[in-house]
């Protein structure tokens, strides 16, 4: 069985184009004066203006002097590469095709471009089950950034007859990034052209901000919309709030979820504002509204917490940038692992990692249990491994639980914590040679 595979963008990383005519391919083509949208679109949802995506971004994109997507040319021939499928050409959506990518206008809101992805989800998967005959096929969607919100919200908000089998996430705010908040309150630089007044027409913006409350105010920390003095649209920001919220209230049964997720990079963890202008806290100036998470650091534009899902996902943390990690060589190898297990479940032990890379993979599973029982967790090991297993608390980082596993290929060990107190924990497996870390869902002992 061959699922079919949706690679999505991240903001900014579909080319533009208006008659014909690129508007919108950073960093040779970049005309911002077409880009702003009236403010009729924050109720319609289309743009109604002629705009279309037209394909990924190729060329690395420089904002400010720094890199910030590094292009999706290698991510593409990385993944078709990997499942062994050619890529769909242009934008026909042919259903022969196994890989597809979505270029979309990112200006609009993730809602819905979400709707429009998942017509096209819809219609190929019934095409090609009635090809193969096998009505368990479905699609597989991986989303860079806002593309893996743009998926999650697909999966979990539209997606009735569960065709969408599983949801990756590479760097995914889904709750919210202060680069966005940043961009609409301060301005946004792109080789010497701003496009801050444009920004704040766009709906695809506004819902990338921050849900949770990340700016500090004379009161305390607050959400965006409940701050005053950030000179943005209340109403657009409460409409991010709305997506936050119509994805926890769904009630539809959430695919499989595989998020990966950046550290190790400097990242803005909240946000001050007075006189109009705003200013960053990072990590080590950050207090303990974030600490007490248990999530520090990011990618350099998404925090770590900001990037958890509030339904059960597998989470693989990578020592890479926001900019790059979707090219990241191993995630690229491990994106391809996670589809190729999907295709054919029995075979994923027998798959061998690249020769230059040398990760051992685990698959982990750490289920809810009493603390008078001790917590039992499982890993299986795709290759011969030596490594710690680490039980992580999330709200007291320096409780830390270790021990020492020892596999071979296709051998499942288990690992009992007996009587720990009640915490939200989390599982992680640190690669002894290669320092790689692969953790398993969150889950939550009781007394």
């Amino acid at each position: 069985m061959a699922h079919l595979v949706v690679l999505l963008p991240g903001v900014m990383g579909s080319c533009l184009k208006l008659n014909d005519s690129l508007i919108w391919d950073p960093p040779y083509v970049i005309q911002p004066g077409v880009l702003a949208l009236d403010p009729g679109v924050f109720k319609r949802g289309a743009s109604g203006d002629g705009i279309v995506a037209t394909s990924l971004l190729q060329r690395p994109m420089v904002i400010e002097r720094f890199v910030r997507n590094s292009g999706y040319q290698t991510f593409i021939q990385g993944i078709s590469k990997g499942i062994r499928a050619d890529v769909c050409p242009g934008n026909d959506f042919n259903s022969k095709y196994r890989l597809h990518t979505f270029p979309y206008d990112w200006r609009l809101s993730v809602a819905h471009i979400a709707e429009k992805l998942y017509q096209e989800v819809d219609r190929m998967v019934d095409e090609r089950r009635r090809r193969s005959g096998n009505f368990s096929e479905g699609a597989i969607l991986i989303g860079h950034s806002m593309g893996g919100l743009i998926a999650s919200y697909a999966a979990r908000c539209l997606d009735e007859k569960s065709k969408i089998k599983a949801v990756v996430t590479i760097g995914t705010p889904m709750r919210g990034s202060l680069d966005a908040l940043a961009y609409l309150t301060g301005g946004f630089r792109l080789l010497l052209r701003d496009l801050g007044s444009q920004l704040k027409t766009m709906p695809g913006v506004y819902d990338l901000t921050p849900t949770y409350a990340c700016v500090d105010t004379p009161g305390g920390y607050q959400t965006p919309w409940a701050a005053a003095g950030t000179g943005i649209s209340n109403a657009h920001l409460l409409g991010r709030r709305d997506l936050a919220q119509q994805m926890t209230d769904s009630t539809l049964e959430p695919p499989a979820m595989r998020c990966y997720i950046g550290t190790g990079q400097g990242t803005a963890q909240s946000m001050r504002f007075q006189d109009d202008t705003h200013s960053w806290r990072t990590d080590e100036e950050h207090p303990a509204v974030v600490t007490e998470k248990g999530f520090l650091q990011g990618d350099g534009t998404v925090p770590m917490y900001s990037a958890l899902h509030d339904v059960p996902a597998t989470y693989v943390f990578v020592n890479d940038s926001h900019a790059c990690l979707h090219n990241n060589a191993w995630l690229v190898h491990d994106v391809c692992q996670f589809v190729r297990y999907f295709d054919a479940p029995h075979t994923f032990p027998l798959l061998a990692p690249p020769p230059e890379t040398d990760i051992d993979k685990c698959r982990l599973d750490l289920p809810p249990i009493s603390s008078g029982g001790g917590v039992l967790a499982q890993a299986t090991a795709g290759f011969r491994m030596q490594a710690q297993a680490v039980l992580l608390s999330l709200t007291r980082p320096e409780a830390r639980h270790t021990k020492q596993l020892h596999l071979a290929a296709g051998e499942t060990a288990e690992i009992r914590y007996q009587e720990l107190p009640p915490d939200i924990y989390m599982l992680e497996l640190l690669h002894h040679d290669t320092q790689a870390r692969v953790v398993s869902d969150i889950t939550q002992v009781t007394s």
